[in-house]
């Protein structure tokens, strides 16, 4: 009975010290600045069609809705901008108010983003130029450049690879009509057309594959039944680089040693070629980030009114080879804040927000949530002889959680 009596009592005494230091830490939470209290909100993301690439996309926007605790609706326009528009006028009879969407036609968008004004939805469009129509901002690279960058890293990989001028070389081209098909071909040209012209480049064929492996798998072995002097070939994505190289390696070419190929969007087995050796290069965007940063572009927008400045925010983008490969992700992927140049308007106030979403204070946030959840399983295994002190304590701990599960820095 004495035992009993002094377990009830040690017990009783660990209360007392938890009841005190988590009303300690209730009342710095009660007697701090109130808290901006965010408003409910659904937020659309709209890729254009379904593939590795946009896969990734969507990633970055439903990590940055998670992040936020925001709800969200999804659907792939698959090349039908009819089916584009429906769906995001969907999304607006479900009381959407923020959307990110990659438009599968510039022209064909500009209705649907008139349409998403009046009814107040906050869009911010990715991929090719801005062109029309009213939105927050617009997040790309740039597609002439990014084309550049593929003929610099095949000129790069055959001058590596020794073999002799001239050098034969087959170019695929995207879908028809797609903004990012023709201006990634014209940087290429911008390139090639020189070592053309002064006979170091023989163009081959220059074939449209729809952004399509197996289309362009059939095109290049057309090409190969007439000629297999191939030196190199080159894709505005890695799909139809994937592609050519599967139809060489069944004709018997060596790809990395007979063929040197080189793709665009860093798709993972584009990543794993380059690492075998048989894709010299791709060159990377960042679509996680398109999505991820138009999903806060939005929330900050509707939260806090902070827009950014100039409108077209321009995302990363490079050659990446066996150098980088296994590290390059780390660049364009992951819990990254958009650059503060796009804010420079009213940059204390966005450096605020970048603290509070990305840097320590939301840290130490998620590190009190953790050990007042900790307390809080402590007081569980209590024993049951003390259940009303256990009951005071569990409420003093979840108002505490409550509370924590808000932000904390106010920015009104």
């Amino acid at each position: 009975m004495k035992h009993r009596k002094a377990i009830t009592k040690t017990a009783a005494a660990v209360l007392i010290v938890v009841i005190i230091a988590i009303a300690g830490i209730a009342a710095y939470f009660v007697l701090m600045p109130r808290p901006h209290a965010p408003k409910e909100h659904l937020f659309g993301l709209f890729p254009p069609f379904e593939c590795p690439y946009f896969e990734v996309w969507l990633q970055g926007g439903e990590n940055a809705c998670k992040e936020l605790g925001i709800d969200y609706i999804e659907a792939w326009g698959s090349w039908d901008p009819n089916k584009q528009a429906n769906d995001i006028r969907s999304g607006i009879t479900q009381g959407m108010d923020g959307a990110v969407i990659c438009r599968v036609d510039l022209y064909a968008s500009e209705s649907i983003l008139e349409e998403c004004a009046e009814e107040g939805v906050a869009v911010v469009t990715t991929d090719g130029p801005p062109h029309k129509g009213p939105r927050v901002a617009h997040l790309a690279s740039d597609d002439i450049k990014c084309g550049e960058l593929i003929a610099q890293a095949l000129i790069e990989g055959l001058k590596k690879s020794g073999k002799p001028k001239p050098w034969k070389i087959v170019h695929f081209e995207g879908l028809p009509g797609t903004i990012a098909a023709g201006l990634r071909k014209e940087g290429v040209y911008r390139v090639l057309n020189p070592f053309v012209a002064n006979g170091d480049v023989i163009i081959v064929a220059d074939e449209v594959a729809n952004f399509d492996r197996t289309l362009a798998k059939q095109k290049m072995e057309a090409i190969l039944s007439t000629t297999t002097d191939i030196d190199g070939v080159c894709g505005g994505n890695d799909d139809m680089a994937l592609g050519a190289m599967k139809a060489c390696e069944e004709a018997g070419l060596v790809p990395g040693q007979d063929v040197i190929f080189v793709g665009m969007d860093a798709i993972p087995e584009a990543q794993q070629a380059i690492k075998d050796g048989k894709m010299y290069a791709t060159i990377t965007q960042a679509p996680f980030l398109e999505a991820y940063w138009g999903v806060y572009i939005i929330y900050f927008y509707l939260e806090y009114g902070l827009k950014p400045d100039p409108m077209w925010i321009e995302t990363p983008y490079f050659i990446v080879t066996q150098e980088n490969v296994d590290t390059f992700l780390d660049q364009i992927q992951g819990r990254k804040p958009i650059p503060e140049q796009y804010y420079s308007h009213d940059l204390e106030k966005y450096r605020s927000l970048v603290e509070k979403y990305w840097g320590e204070e939301s840290q130490s946030s998620q590190s009190l949530f953790t050990k007042v959840t900790s307390i809080q399983n402590i007081i569980n295994n209590l024993p049951s002889e003390i259940r009303i002190l256990k009951t005071i304590i569990a409420e003093q701990s979840n108002f505490v959680v409550k509370f924590l599960e808000k932000p904390i820095l106010s920015l009104t």
